[in-house]
């Protein structure tokens, strides 16, 4: 199975509240359950000071 998981919504300055930190959140879960056999994660790139931070967030459980 191919799962992409948008996380546009925990770039934005609320990533850490409401909708990011969900969002996130259910990323994280999903991706520690080992359920995907392929996962992809899709970030806006005009977005840029919040990308590594993300990379750094979830670096243990998908590879670059």
């Amino acid at each position: 199975m191919r799962i992409v998981f948008d996380l546009q919504g925990a770039q934005a300055a609320n990533r850490n509240r409401g909708i990011g930190r969900y969002v996130l959140s259910l990323t994280k879960a999903i991706l520690a359950a080992n359920m995907p056999d392929e996962s992809y994660i899709l970030l806006n790139g005009h977005l840029t000071e919040n990308i590594e931070p993300q990379r750094q967030e979830l670096g243990n459980l998908i590879p670059p």
